[in-house]
């Protein structure tokens, strides 16, 4: 149990994980895949926190610092394989990592109990990744494509509906807390469930070992990451499409002019600028301080394996006792420590 929970096995495939994030979310057909997707990050974290501060052996303050060091360490460690092995990952996904490795370094670095500090961690983290998801659209399309949402709703409901009290109302504004309020809760989830993870991982190997051996792996399209990349890339044209419409219709000509120029200045920007300078960035660290990268080809043939197993584990996850998206996390991180 020891050996297969070690900090690098865990980093490894936490590693795998967040470079393969594109076929697992593929994989899975949830409403929750988002939060399952998300939450493997803290459960990793709070996984590497726990082993960390199981191996130090010192005072309150020495303690803290080798499980906050221990932590941020990995997560430079996955960030540079991300980079590596998935280039054209959006600057979301590494500003994501980032936050969610500084806020456990953080809370599993000041407060010795485990549960309360993953519950913190998760809360805060998932949180924080709901309001960078609007503050992204809010940069990408500006303000003036939400007040065009207002315009709309508040449109039509007075048509439809005679309802004169909306101006006052900004529906745009109630989505987005309520995006935030659906995060939360799924936070405080992801958090029990990374605090109680490291028992209910050996307290229920045996079960989750047996249940791994007979699951029948369906390999899927070897397309399926870029499928999703497109399919994502149609989802940010259609909006774009929608806020100029709606932008034409209710405040100017000119402003859904300003609109979709804005829009693709700053995505052609990220793509041919930006994204390539990361890449040399990374590149030249890597060269510089000669790191060693010799697993790198080992994380790219388990992604797929990952990936595939994603899928049937959590079809298999549904017929098992307990909260689904536990049962799926235990099959799938004991699948990537045991079997991988």
């Amino acid at each position: 149990m020891k050996q297969n929970l070690s900090i690098e096995r865990i980093t490894m495939l936490w590693a795998i994980s967040e470079s393969g994030l594109g076929g697992i979310l593929h994989a899975l057909h949830s409403p929750f895949t988002g939060l399952v997707v998300g939450g493997l990050s803290i459960v990793f974290i709070a996984l590497i926190a726990f082993q960390a501060r199981a191996l130090s052996q010192g005072n309150y303050l020495k303690t803290a610092g080798s499980v906050a060091q221990t932590i941020l360490k990995s997560a430079v460690f996955v960030l540079l394989i991300k980079a590596l092995v998935s280039p054209h990952s959006p600057i979301g996904a590494y500003v994501a990592v980032s936050v969610q490795a500084l806020l456990g370094s953080l809370f599993f670095g000041v407060i010795p109990n485990h549960k309360i500090a993953s519950l913190f961690t998760g809360l805060i983290a998932t949180v924080s990744s709901a309001v960078q998801k609007i503050l992204v659209l809010v940069i990408v399309f500006g303000t003036s494509f939400f007040q065009a949402i207002d315009e709309f709703v508040v449109s039509t409901a007075e048509k439809l509906m005679n309802l004169n009290w909306l101006p006052s109302f900004s529906s745009a504004m109630a989505i987005a807390i309520g995006f935030v309020c659906v995060y939360a809760i799924g936070g405080i989830i992801i958090g029990i469930i990374a605090g109680n993870f490291p028992k209910n991982l050996q307290n229920r190997s045996i079960e989750i070992q047996e249940i791994i051996g007979n699951i029948q792996i369906e390999h899927g399209d070897k397309h399926e990451t870029k499928k999703k990349a497109w399919h994502l890339i149609a989802i940010y044209i259609l909006l774009l499409i929608v806020a100029f419409i709606l932008e034409y219709a209710f405040i100017s000509e000119e402003a859904s002019i300003n609109q979709l120029i804005r829009t693709i200045t700053i995505v052609a920007s990220w793509v041919f600028i930006l994204q390539p300078l990361f890449h040399w960035f990374v590149a030249t660290v890597v060269k510089k301080n000669k790191i060693d990268l010799t697993q790198l080809e080992m994380i790219k043939q388990n992604i797929p394996k990952l990936a595939h197993f994603a899928k049937s584990a959590w079809k298999t996850s549904s017929s098992m006792k307990g909260f689904r998206i536990n049962n799926f996390l235990l099959l799938l991180i004991s699948y990537g420590l045991y079997e991988s």
